[in-house]
């Protein structure tokens, strides 16, 4: 049973059992509460995008779990040859003419690598130099027949691991999707449950229809229960801004043992950020807005009541866009994309956005919502481009909510 309503902390599990209760029963509820047609048609398709979203992420993973799996499975049959075969011709090498060329030419004089480029790489160099020796005549050539089982490791390696790339992109585009749809989703429920509390109060015990717990049976560690008039109320709370953060400070209250802090920034709903003894919190990179404080004391295992509210207006700026933005086509007209973030600046996430045009025609506005959102990669690779369509991309970097000016756009044409 879900046991609070801090939404963008549930777990996949969580998010679900919220949902399943939010999608059957708004429409019930929504002319009482006022809620827009467009917000009762999300809210009614929230969990079967949830649940999609959810399955393909799965999938994907399990998908790029299993390309893994047979790349290393490639890898450890290419080392057992690789060292088998090296062994075998370091063993009869001194029979032929300056061996010790022959023996640096293939790379024998190093030990043999156990990763996948590693080993890629050295199997390469017998493949190469085989083909050089052999165009020259040389007699001290590798056998034929080991080359060739080399070159079918060679290109099983290359195979499996392109497949594994090809994975981990389907994966990681599964997981962004799923991870939007978890915010978006949360922003929603946020908006539904403060207007549910305004319109029945935030004890009623309707709010777990729409997978919401009335405040009397939020469970909160160390944090709830009834205030003991026995134990004092902080004062002199006070939140100051400072560069990005928020210093939260109070006064101690005498045989106090602990403090419990909790922050909103959408009253009625508070949530802890920290407990513990010390008697100031530095809330770092808050979202931008208006954030509101309270505190209250703890002795033993009770609690004081909470103290008057502090609020702190954070005002940030928006970081430097990328840098060093590129796309270039791929196999199958796939595009991969790829950035960094300036020197000294750090994101959350980025934002991609995609335009997509025939050929030779004007070049288009960035669109106005980006196609992934928060990524948490600075490479991705994207979907086949159709012939006769030019790709347009922007990326953008987000931090404590605030989004940066666009990098691009780049463009390439399909093949």
């Amino acid at each position: 049973m879900l046991k609070n309503n801090n939404f963008t902390k549930d777990s996949e599990g969580e998010r679900t059992e919220r949902l399943v209760a939010l999608s059957a029963n708004i429409g019930a509820v929504a002319v009482e509460l006022g809620l827009p047609a467009a917000k009762v048609t999300e809210a009614e398709a929230a969990q079967t995008e949830w649940d999609a979203d959810l399955s393909a992420a799965t999938r994907e993973a399990g998908e790029a779990q299993e390309a893994t799996e047979e790349l290393n499975k490639a890898i450890a049959a290419a080392y057992e040859y690789y060292v088998r075969a090296k062994a075998y011709l370091l063993g009869v090498i001194h029979e032929i003419e300056y061996p010790d060329k022959i023996i640096v030419a293939y790379g024998f004089d190093v030990d043999a690598p156990t990763d996948y480029k590693g080993l890629h790489n050295s199997i390469k160099t017998w493949i190469d130099e085989h083909a050089v020796l052999s165009a020259a005549g040389d007699p001290r050539v590798v056998n034929a027949t080991i080359i060739g089982n080399l070159t079918t490791h060679f290109a099983t390696l290359d195979s499996y691991y392109r497949s594994r790339l090809d994975e981990k992109d389907e994966a990681i585009r599964a997981t962004e999707t799923k991870r939007a749809t978890f915010v978006r989703h949360s922003k929603l429920m946020l908006h539904i449950y403060t207007l549910a509390c305004l319109t029945w109060g935030d004890d009623d015990s309707r709010l777990r229809l729409l997978g919401f717990v009335p405040a009397s049976e939020v469970w909160t560690p160390g944090g709830g229960g009834e205030p003991s008039p026995e134990i004092g109320v902080p004062s002199n709370l006070q939140a100051v801004v400072e560069g990005d953060n928020v210093r939260i400070s109070w006064d101690a209250v005498a045989g106090a043992d602990g403090y419990y802090l909790v922050h909103t920034q959408f009253p009625p709903l508070f949530l802890r950020i920290y407990e513990g003894a010390d008697t100031e919190f530095l809330h770092e990179l808050p979202d931008a807005g208006k954030h509101h404080y309270m505190v209250r004391a703890r002795v033993g295992e009770a609690f004081g009541d909470y103290s008057a509210e502090a609020t702190a207006e954070v005002v940030l700026e928006a970081p430097a866009p990328p840098v060093l933005l590129v796309m270039t086509l791929v196999e199958d007209n796939k595009t991969k994309v790829s950035w960094a973030n300036p020197s000294g600046t750090y994101y959350d996430g980025c934002n991609l956005y995609v335009a997509e045009v025939p050929n030779g025609s004007p070049a288009p506005g960035m669109p106005a919502s980006p196609m992934f959102h928060d990524l948490f990669v600075y490479s991705i690779t994207l979907d086949s481009l159709a012939a006769g369509m030019t790709r347009y991309v922007w990326v953008t970097g987000v931090r404590s909510g605030v989004e940066s000016a666009p990098a691009g756009p780049v463009w390439v044409e399909a093949l």
